[in-house]
Parts: structure tokens; sequence; C-alpha cells
């Protein structure tokens, strides 16, 4: 939790791929959006409540990297994974919260977007990737509460 109740989750991503990934990690998205060259592309982090099965995954993080652009790719080898900590707002966990319910449950999503060399344009969006296990996150009167449920 931080300091103005919010939550703060931690998410794994694994290369299960043979080969290495490149994955972008700068928050200088504007950077990366500005200046063309090969290989431009955001990640979309975001939150999918279990119980609003049709709502849009609510966005909390894009990192975004190029080869145009230094130290915004990071390569992971085959079977390696790195941590991303993604912060969720409380007011927006109220909010989700099912009709009675002190808690919700929630999957992490991860989506990529490909830029266009020399464009300002989308050349490609990769199917969303869910997460495996679930945050239960929630309330006890006013004090944040949180968890993991295995799925």
């Amino acid at each position: 939790m931080t300091k103005a109740g919010d939550f703060v989750i931690e998410v794994d991503i694994k290369n299960v791929s043979r080969g290495e990934v490149e994955l972008p990690i700068s928050r200088q998205i504007t950077d990366i959006e500005r200046t063309f060259g090969a290989f431009r592309r955001e990640l979309i982090f975001g939150v999918h409540a279990t119980s609003a099965q049709n709502e849009e995954p609510y966005v909390v993080a894009v990192t975004a990297g190029s080869h145009a652009v230094p130290k915004s790719l990071l390569k992971l080898e085959p079977d390696k994974s790195v941590r991303v900590l993604l912060r969720i707002q409380s007011s927006w966990v109220r909010k989700s919260l099912p009709e009675n319910e002190k808690e919700v449950s929630l999957h992490a999503t991860c989506g990529e977007m490909a830029l266009e060399d020399a464009r300002f344009s989308i050349q490609s969006m990769a199917h969303e990737i869910v997460s495996q296990n679930a945050a239960v996150l929630g309330f006890s009167g006013d004090t944040p509460t949180a968890k993991i449920s295995a799925q």
C-alpha cells in the first residue's frame, strides 16, 4: 500500500519463448513516439475486475521503447522474468466493488502496440495477456486489504 492508501501489485513477466525478447521499459512515452526509427513499441498494463466482465481494463501504466532510443528496451532471455510494480488507485477499487461486497477480484493485463517506423500511426496491436493469478483487493472499514488467489 502507498501512503495515499493506493494498492501496489507485483506482476512477473516471464519470457516463455525459445528466443530473447525486447521489452519496452521507458516511461518517457513522448521520447519514443516522436523519435522515428525501428521497433517502436508500447506496453499497456491494466487491471480488470472479474465482476465487470464487459468493461475494458483500467490502464495503470504504459512503457515504451525503440531501437532508436538508447536504454528504452530490456532484453529478456528465454525462461527469465522481470518484476513490474503496478499502482492501483484505491478510488478505482472502491468503484469496482460488487454491490454489498468488501473485496473485488482482479487480473492484471498486458498488451503491446507497435508504431510504424516513420509515422505516428499504429502498425499493429498484440492480443492482451491476462495474469494467471488474481489479486483480491478490498477494504476492512477504511483500511485497504489485499491477497492473492491462485486461479
